[in-house]
């Protein structure tokens, strides 16, 4: 019944803390800086302009152009 009483007030609190990863070579990460490394790797991969696709190519293509308008002014300190 105590256990019963903590669920209804909320209280089971499972609180899961990943403190590995697995590595692309199947080992696991040895500490929180490798973890975090790991996963800066592969979730901000390295941008390299020789592996894109068309699709990329013409993104690169149109966001290297300068765009101007009519109503643009010069860019101040103020």
């Amino acid at each position: 019944m105590e256990r019963g009483i903590c669920l209804a007030a909320g209280k089971n609190k499972n609180n899961t803390e990943i403190t590995t990863h697995r590595k692309p070579d199947g080992s696991l990460t040895r500490d929180t800086q490798e973890s975090i490394r790991l996963m800066l790797d592969y979730f901000t991969p390295e941008d390299n302009d020789l592996e894109d696709n068309d699709h990329y190519k013409q993104v690169r293509d149109i966001t290297a152009r300068l765009t101007y308008m009519p109503d643009d002014r010069d860019f101040t300190r103020q």
